[in-house]
């Protein structure tokens, strides 16, 4: 079934008031394909009991996005879902260890959906697509992945038999029977939906068809035949609470609640079939369906709801609102008490959180501009001093629960890498296993995100650069098998990610010699340590491939990883050993809201310094200070010489001294670079909420960003990265100018 490139947006049109609904299916599918996505990998597990428990996971997921995308009518959707659905389906009746190709096409199928899904996301904004470019090639791309679900779960379907005479048929007879009706009755309301659109529909014709199906959640014979089947039996009394007050009258009768509940009795009709194991035979009766001999059971049941509606419509809505509470609170405590314990989740928009955290960042600035105004400085308030230390306590404490809602566990981002790995091993014909370690540690949601390609850089080097080839690794006796390892643990306040392979190592003399040939390579190369040689990796264009495929070789990827690193305030390491491996090391905040810093103050105006790039704060001596042939103020420190950066010439400040030895200085360090900044004063350390600098003011030489401080002024927040760039680069500046001149 083929679709326009506008047809996203004629649905939409169509229902104007569908937009809550449409933004809904997007997020939750979105989300969805996130969730499930890392479960394709243990198909190819021979663990055939994981493979059973994944595959229903995966099936019902993509069994409720194809129902919900079939209604909004978003055509290719709801096909490729359906055919994914149906190999799930063949998997499933027949679980076994899938092979690379199989998971290979699922992958693609996640892919094309994501695609499709972002699509409809963009016309739903009413950002402009390229319709007459992209939306094309997409269907395209979609018709033909299609086509080769159809051949793959045709091949699979080959190795089983459906036979209608099976004994699941004859045991679970009448629970067929009540999933047809329902499903029945599910199918009418589905047509009241789609038959008036936008508009709400009469309770006269939307009541019958819900009672009926509340009658049935509320049949004895129904409910006992549920009460081995935990998860029916909690979707049973769901759905039958969600129908309780409909006909009661406490829910409007608009689409969103009736596709509310024609969800839920969907998901019940599916959860029965996974009970019965014959989803395909719950379908409208056709020819010698299994169900051809309990229509008398479905008729008396259809008379059952038509005398339980006729009876209902009599009572008060009182009851029933009482009613329906009592099956929320018995249904929510008894059927979801254990699974609620261990987790219960609610969606919140990322937007909010923030907007939260700042809001008790404000708060916390407040407090103690409140509790320190020279107002009550001195004043005997004994009874003030404590109820204030106990505000403090409870703004603390809500300080770190509104940080900890931002944070997730790194596990969402290890698990996207098993696919990375089985994918560019395949490639490259080596055999890679991904081991994890600490996957539990938990960060900021958004720095999650953006560690994304950092890490995909770093294993593809792994895999292409480190790891050697199967022959090669049983030659030096090793496993033929190379081991990548990712770990995650706390360091203070900061997260330490790190990728370790068993591979051949770094090649110091081959990463000599290509930067020699790019010129940023010092004379004596001897003198510089395995660091400074392994960072030349991350310069720009620094390639050791000799040959450039499209894996790697062309130098993109590791500079922009020490970028992208650097802006989220973190660093990266690299240590390696020849023959014995290499291991990529990232420092990154566990929040990019807030850091602890060291305020320092340069005559009247304060600053801070990111804590974590601080090494040492000390008064220096005259012996210790010199000058170098070009005009660089140095600093000797324990043999070492770090130049020096007076910050009240750089920000124009009036300073208390000029002189060196009468400030502090305070070394600073980004990625083994190092730097003294000159202070007047260091004030001290503490938590700070971080603010960027407005667009008005733009990018500032030297700055990052500012806070509040306790006494409401601004403070700002210094770049070490571009003061100790700048320490460096000062005498080849005034270099350049003399010899202008």
């Amino acid at each position: 079934m083929e679709s326009s490139p506008q047809h996203f947006s004629t649905t939409l049109n169509r229902l104007p008031d569908m937009q809550e609904l449409v933004n809904d299916f997007v997020q939750e599918a979105l989300s969805g394909l996130e969730r499930t996505e890392p479960l394709v990998e243990s198909l190819g597990d021979p663990d055939i009991g994981t493979i059973e428990t994944n595959i229903r996971v995966l099936f019902r997921s993509f069994h409720s996005m194809k129902g919900v995308a079939g209604f909004l009518q978003f055509v290719q959707v709801q096909d490729l879902t359906h055919e994914a659905e149906t190999l799930f389906d063949c998997i499933r009746e027949t679980p076994k260890q899938q092979s690379e190709q199989m998971l290979g096409l699922i992958y693609e199928a996640f892919d094309c959906l994501r695609e499709l899904i972002r699509e409809i996301q963009q016309s739903a904004a009413g950002v402009p697509t390229q319709q007459d470019y992209h939306s094309p090639a997409l269907s395209e791309k979609t018709r033909l992945l299609i086509e080769r679900l159809r051949l793959a779960h045709g091949a699979s379907s080959q190795n089983f038999v459906h036979d209608s005479a099976t004994p699941h048929s004859a045991d679970y007879s009448l629970e067929l029977t009540y999933a047809t009706v329902l499903k029945e009755h599910a199918l009418a309301l589905l047509t009241t939906i789609h038959s008036f659109g936008e508009a709400v529909p009469p309770s006269e014709t939307v009541v019958p068809t819900v009672s009926s199906i509340l009658a049935i959640l509320n049949n004895p014979t129904f409910k006992n035949l549920l009460q081995d089947h935990d998860e029916a039996r909690t979707l049973m009394q769901s759905a039958s609470v969600f129908a309780d007050m409909i006909v009661a009258g406490d829910l409007s009768l608009d689409a969103a609640v009736l596709i509310t509940l024609h969800s839920q009795v969907d998901a019940l009709v599916l959860s029965l079939e996974a009970v019965i194991g014959a989803s395909d035979k719950i379908s409208a009766p056709q020819g010698a369906s299994p169900l051809s001999s309990n229509n008398e059971v479905i008729d008396q049941m259809r008379a059952e709801a038509r005398f339980q509606h006729e009876a209902e419509i009599h009572l008060e809505t009182e009851i029933h609102h009482e009613t329906a509470l009592e099956h929320q609170r018995n249904g929510a405590s008894g059927a979801h008490g254990a699974s609620a314990t261990e987790r219960s989740e609610i969606r919140v928009e990322t937007s909010k959180l923030d907007r939260l955290f700042d809001l008790v960042g404000e708060l916390v600035t407040m407090q103690t501009m409140a509790f320190n105004s020279p107002d009550i400085i001195g004043l005997p308030l004994p009874q003030f001093r404590k109820s204030a230390a106990m505000i403090g306590k409870i703004t603390r404490q809500l300080q770190s629960v509104s940080m900890s809602m931002r944070m997730a566990p790194v596990e969402i981002l290890f698990v996207k890498m098993r696919r990375v790995v089985r994918e560019i091993s395949g490639r490259v014909g080596k055999m890679v296993e991904l081991q994890m370690n600490g996957a539990d540690t938990e960060m900021d949601k958004n720095l999650i995100d953006l560690m994304f390609d950092a890490l995909v850089h770093i294993i593809r080097n792994s895999i292409d650069h480190g790891i050697e080839f199967p022959h090669e690794r049983k030659a030096r006796g090793k496993s033929e098998t190379g081991t990548i390892i990712l770990s995650a643990l706390y360091e203070g306040n900061d997260i330490v990610i790190a990728i370790r392979d068993d591979g051949g190592g770094l090649d110091r003399k081959r990463i000599l010699q290509r930067a020699s040939e790019r010129g940023i390579a010092p004379q004596n190369t001897d003198a510089l340590s395995d660091e400074e040689v392994w960072n030349f990796i991350f310069e720009p264009g620094f390639s050791t491939a000799e040959v450039v495929t499209d894996i790697s070789g062309r130098g993109v990827g590791m500079d922009v990883v020490r970028q992208n690193i650097e802006r989220l305030r973190g660093q990266i390491h690299v240590a390696s050993r020849s023959g014995v491996g290499t291991t990529v090391t990232l420092r990154i905040p566990l929040t990019l809201a807030s850091m602890d810093v060291m305020l320092i103050r340069v005559g009247s105006a304060r600053y801070a310094i990111p804590l974590g790039s601080v090494r040492q704060s000390f008064r220096p001596r005259t012996g210790d200070i010199t000058t170098t042939m070009d005009g660089l103020e140095v600093v000797r420190v324990r043999e070492a010489l770090y130049p020096i950066l007076r910050l009240h010439e750089m920000f124009n400040q009036e300073s208390d001294t000029t002189d060196v030895t009468g400030g502090i200085l305070v070394i600073v360090e980004s990625h083994t670079r190092k730097a003294c900044i000159m202070v007047d004063e260091v004030l001290g350390q503490q938590q700070t909420v971080i603010k960027s600098l407005s667009q008005y003011i733009g990018t500032v030489s030297g700055l990052s960003g500012c806070m509040i401080l306790s006494d409401g002024h601004i403070g700002l927040i210094l770049d070490t990265e571009d003061l100790i760039r700048q320490a460096e680069e000062r005498p080849r500046a005034s270099l350049g100018a003399a010899l202008a001149v």
